[in-house]
């Protein structure tokens, strides 16, 4: 060391605190950690059966069915996936889309229900996203998504 010359002090914020920052996975990224149970339920819920629609967007473009099954997959798609990320990430938009899909699904699910016959898959739908809508009206939901 030269005569005069200090030596360096180690940075608070050096190269080891930057590879600490760099080794979160995406998985801890995408997820908020002071996320409840019941709403990674519900993120798989919706992440699953936006993944499913996406597969039947697939099938309706590679057995060229009908318009109509290529536009509900992709609506669905469109809608179940954002809403999943948002309400992993605690953002208040992502509670609100999913309210409005869960809105949906139950208005859309009373009518197949008692007018179609789809006892199975129309109760079950209409169960799960009652329970949805009804949870993410709580006040411990409204609380997890106040910024």
């Amino acid at each position: 060391m030269a005569k005069g010359s200090s030596p360096v002090p180690p940075q608070k914020n050096g190269p080891h605190k930057k590879k600490q920052a760099e080794r979160t996975s995406l998985l801890s990224r995408l997820i908020h950690p002071k996320l409840t149970l019941r709403l990674v339920l519900i993120v798989i819920y919706f992440f699953l059966y936006g993944l499913s629609n996406l597969f039947s967007l697939y099938e309706a473009l590679a057995d060229q069915q009908e318009l109509a099954t290529f536009w509900v997959s992709l609506c669905s798609a469109l809608l179940y996936l954002p809403a999943s990320v948002g309400i992993a990430q605690l953002l208040p938009w992502g509670r609100k889309l999913s309210l409005i899909i869960s809105a949906l699904a139950i208005i859309l699910a009373v009518p197949i229900l008692f007018f179609f016959g789809a006892y199975l898959d129309a109760g079950l739908t209409l169960l799960l996203n009652a329970m949805i809508f009804r949870y993410l009206l709580s006040p411990e939901c409204r609380l997890l998504f106040a910024r």
